[in-house]
Parts: structure tokens; C-alpha cells; sequence
């Protein structure tokens, strides 16, 4: 069953004419056989099956100046991908100095390589981005024949066991923590942590055993490095994020290429914190405190958004002075709200900071001085007559 499956997928990429029908299902098929190779092994697999001069690549001709580079785009970079002998060699002289013709004679390997996306060509006039590290060691390529490296199943064990203790800690993970440095180190050294946990936390990786239930976990890390990418692509864009931080903020907000309208920005913020609300029901705080930010962003004059997005805050006790900060922030846009004082007061009480607390309970107080909840607290910490 399974080389008939096999046999089935690779002889689609043979296919030049005839009809086709697509026939719809009330519900998926019983499939007998799962393929355990990533989507990148089985194209290249199907690709040296082609005849002689179809590629069927949009690479069939190779510019022999050129100058192979490997994919600047992560997800494409660090597949796990299993290479013949002489695919490796020639990925292993991959290097972005020497041109297609100096790499490999054979055309063919380097328009199957740029067709499962592991490189990519340059014009020779232009310049490459400097790789944060060379050969195959650097990548989640496997030589087919090949024995294992040395240690390879501890190796594993320590990859899964910083996928485990990454994911569980990404709530409250700032850009910095995601790829595992400090905010004062270097750029380069920033770039390189960028890869290499790009290359850990790849989603094909859930294709072995250590991590076959980390699916989820992999494409949530997969896309903070995403983000850690595009916030350190350039010194501008690091101080901003840098910038960011220092005001409590872990990420710019991504908006839609063009302007959205007031009233569309009102839907994606309503929409956002209803699935938000659910989130944090079921103490799912990462994916609500993003998707919550974001709705502040869009619609700044709802207070349920901010005190959501304060609530979040709350839960980690290293953001106790964020909570109260967001809800004062919220007060810039919302003054005299008696709901933002009383969720003024629940974070510095949260964060111990009592004078803060009773001042936001005598404020609820003057604008309704019926308030009971404010009454009994101040009454409950002896400073309604103080």
C-alpha cells in the first residue's frame, strides 16, 4: 500500500496532459497509509525521477554566473529534507562565493534544490546576505546512506527539551527569550541565534518520534522566530522593538497592508476580543494577550479591552507593573471610568502597592459615592478615614 501511494504521488509530476476531475467528500477519507517524509523529501524524490531535460522546476536552464545562495526564507532554509550523496556535495559547496558552474557541472541537482526551496540564485552582480553558518551541519538536511552523528539521539533529547521549556514559558516570552539571548548582545550574535532556533523549531521536525506531539508547539515557535526575524532584520528595527519593550509593548501591531477603515479596525478589534475572551476562559494566554493587543490598538476607546489585556498581564507576576500601567494608559483615552479604576486597583493590589490602591478606590468613590466594592475595600484596609 505504501509504494502505491508512493507510486501515485510521483508519477502526478509526470502528468502533461488529460483531464482531471475533482470529486468532493462529506468527510475526508480513511487514508491507509501516512507518508513519514517531509513535503520537501517527496518533491525531490519525485523530481530525479523526471526524465532527462524536463525538470518541470522553472530552473530547467541554470545561468552558470549565477550564484547559488541558500533561501533567505527560513521555512524554506531549514527543511528536513533527505539528500542523495551528490545532492549533499553539491549543497555542501553552497557557499554564496562560487557560481552554479564552480559548484556542480550537473545543472539538474541545483534546479532541484532551488525547486524544493533549500537555495536559491543570485544575479552575480549582486550581493549576497552574509549566512550565519556554512555547511549541512547547519541545516536539517540528512545524507541518505549516511550513519547518524555522533550523539544523535542525546542530541535529540535536548532538542525536544527546548521545544518542552520554550513553548510552556512563550506567554510571556519577549522576542529576546524566544531565540535564547539577551538583550545586550550583539547583532550578530542576534542573527545567529535567529537560525539556529529557526532551524530547531522548524515544524517538519514533528515528523520524528521525540516530537511527533509537538505539532502545535513547533508552528507557535516557528512564527515568534518569524517575528524575531523581522524585528532584528536592521538596526532601526531592533531599536524600535527595543523601544517597544522598554514601554511594556513585546511586539509591534501587524496591520493590514493597506489602511484599514475606522469601521473595519472596530470589526477586527470586536472580533479579537471575543476570541480573545474565549482564550483566556481556558487559560490559553499567549494567542489571547496578542490577539486582545491588537484589538487596544484598533479600538483604544473600549475599556473591556483594556481590562482584558490587563487581566493577561496579571497572570504573570513579572508583568504585575504592566497591568496597572496598561490600565492607566487605558484611563488616558477613558477617564473617569469607575470599571478602569476598580481594575486599577485590583493590579496594585495584585502588585502590593497599597497607596496607589487606596488612591484609585477614593477616586471610584468620588464619582460614585455609593460604591459599595470600593467602600468595603478601603473599609477592609483601615484607610477610609485616613
Amino acid at each position: 500500500m505504501r509504494a502505491l501511494s508512493e507510486r501515485i504521488l510521483y508519477d502526478t509530476f509526470h502528468w502533461t496532459s488529460g483531464v482531471y476531475n475533482l470529486t468532493p467528500l462529506s468527510e475526508p477519507p480513511v487514508v491507509p497509509v501516512r507518508f513519514e517524509k517531509s513535503t520537501g523529501s517527496l518533491v525531490l524524490e519525485a523530481l530525479r525521477r523526471q526524465p532527462s531535460g524536463r525538470t518541470l522546476t522553472g530552473f530547467s536552464v541554470v545561468e552558470p554566473r549565477s550564484r547559488p545562495v541558500l533561501h533567505s526564507d527560513l521555512l524554506l532554509r531549514y527543511q528536513a529534507i533527505t539528500l542523495s550523496p551528490e545532492e549533499a556535495e553539491t549543497l555542501r559547496r553552497v557557499d554564496g562565493v562560487r557560481s552554479a558552474e564552480d559548484v556542480t557541472r550537473n545543472v539538474r541537482i541545483l534546479a532541484r534544490l532551488a525547486a524544493v526551496g533549500l537555495i536559491q540564485f543570485l544575479p552575480a552582480h549582486k550581493a549576497a546576505d552574509v549566512a550565519p553558518a556554512a555547511g549541512l551541519d547547519a541545516l536539517n538536511v540528512e545524507v541518505a546512506g549516511a550513519p547518524p552523528p555522533t550523539r544523535f539521539a542525546e542530541m535529540l533529547e535536548g532538542q525536544a527539551r527546548t521545544v518542552e521549556n520554550t513553548y510552556r514559558r512563550l506567554d510571556w516570552s519577549t522576542l529576546y527569550d524566544a531565540i535564547g539571548v539577551e538583550p545586550t548582545a550583539s547583532d550578530e550574535e542576534v542573527v545567529r541565534a535567529v537560525h539556529e532556533r529557526a532551524r530547531l523549531f522548524h515544524p517538519d521536525h514533528n515528523l520524528r518520534p521525540q516530537l511527533a506531539d509537538a505539532r502545535d508547539a513547533l508552528e507557535a515557535l516557528f512564527q515568534k522566530v518569524r517575528q524575531a526575524e523581522r524585528a532584528f532584520r536592521s538596526k532601526e528595527s531592533r531599536a524600535s522593538y527595543d523601544m517597544a519593550l522598554a514601554s511594556g509593548i513585546h511586539e509591534s501591531i501587524n496591520l493590514p497592508k493597506s489602511a484599514p477603515t475606522q469601521v473595519l479596525q472596530k470589526q477586527i478589534a470586536k472580533a479579537n476580543y471575543s476570541r480573545a475572551k474565549t482564550l483566556y476562559d481556558e487559560e490559553d494566554y499567549y494567542p489571547a494577550y496578542e490577539m486582545v493587543r491588537q484589538s487596544v490598538e484598533f479600538d483604544p476607546g473600549e475599556k473591556d479591552y483594556w481590562i482584558l489585556l490587563s487581566r493577561i498581564q496579571r497572570k504573570n507576576p513579572k508583568w504585575l507593573r504592566q497591568s496597572a500601567d496598561t490600565i492607566r494608559r487605558a484611563l488616558q483615552n477613558i477617564p473617569a471610568s469607575v470599571e478602569l479604576l476598580w481594575e486599577l486597583a485590583e493590579a496594585c493590589k495584585a502588585g502590593r502597592n497599597e497607596p496607589e490602591r487606596i488612591k484609585a478606590l477614593r477616586e471610584i468613590l468620588t464619582l460614585d459615592p455609593k460604591n459599595r466594592r470600593a467602600q468595603a475595600a478601603l473599609n477592609e484596609l483601615g484607610a477610609e478615614k485616613s
